[in-house]
């Protein structure tokens, strides 16, 4: 027996992305809000929109602004919504840190204040105007709620099989039943060039390409530590029937685990 991966398609996130960004530009429930460092305190509010502080169950003041600890305290704190934090302070670190007006994606999960309900938001982080030092004046982001492809009927359109498991693109998910792995954004960048390799050698030098390193030396050492930790999280689910193999000095592989059968 080969190992059961479906075949990749290499475009299907660049394709979710896509379908994001005509949402954003068709949605009449486009999600906004800002924060500006002459308007108001940003270190405890933000401004939002009234289709976000319904999204949210929280009640805006006068001026349109939310506290930004009562906003925090609906993040939902499990495996996924903290894997989305981690990513969020990655995209503001960079689109902060930006001098060439860049963009970046993000996701939150959140409860809704009044209700409970478990809402997932998909924002557009940007910064829209600069002091001449190039100190951040205003930034905000533009988003949707994208509940649907969560939990949803097209969410399973995001859904990788791996053998006799699952893997969401877009949850970064692993799950077989009831048992699931949450892979954080670095883990998913090394699994997804697993995926598409599909049982095929991926190389230092390929992920040294996608992952941005200018030496194979540098990604050899981040390589093991991230493999070292995708192996754990595979190995967490009981019954699971692949496994990353390694290749000396040349990369890693995904493949099927024969060890039940000797």
């Amino acid at each position: 027996m080969s190992i059961k991966i479906r075949e990749m398609n290499e475009t299907i996130y660049k394709d979710y992305q896509s379908m994001i960004t005509n949402k954003l530009i068709n949605s009449r429930e486009m999600i906004i809000w800002f924060r500006s460092n002459e308007e108001f305190d940003t270190s405890k509010y933000f401004w939002c929109n009234e289709t976000m502080s319904d999204k949210l169950g929280l009640i805006r003041n006068s001026e349109g602004l939310i506290l930004t600890k009562d906003y925090y305290d609906l993040f939902v704190m499990d495996e996924e919504g903290l894997n989305f934090i981690e990513e969020l302070k990655r995209v503001s670190k960079v689109v902060r840190g930006s001098t060439e007006n860049e963009t970046g994606g993000y996701f939150v999960k959140v409860k809704n204040n009044v209700n409970g309900k478990v809402v997932y938001l998909h924002f557009i982080l940007e910064v829209f105007e600069r002091y001449p030092n190039g100190d951040i004046k205003t930034w905000g982001g533009n988003g949707i709620d994208v509940t649907d492809d969560f939990v949803g009927e097209t969410a399973s359109y995001f859904i990788q099989e791996v053998g006799s498991a699952e893997y969401n693109i877009v949850t970064c998910k692993l799950s077989k039943g009831e048992q699931y792995v949450v892979l954080n954004p670095i883990e998913s960048k090394f699994f997804l060039m697993l995926l598409e390799a599909n049982g095929s050698l991926v190389t230092y030098e390929m992920m040294m390409e996608y992952m941005g390193y200018h030496s194979v030396g540098a990604v050899k050492e981040f390589a093991k530590v991230y493999m070292h930790r995708l192996r754990k999280k595979i190995e967490f689910i009981e019954g699971n029937d692949i496994e990353i193999v390694s290749h000396y000095a040349k990369g890693y592989s995904l493949a099927e685990n024969k060890r039940d059968l000797f």
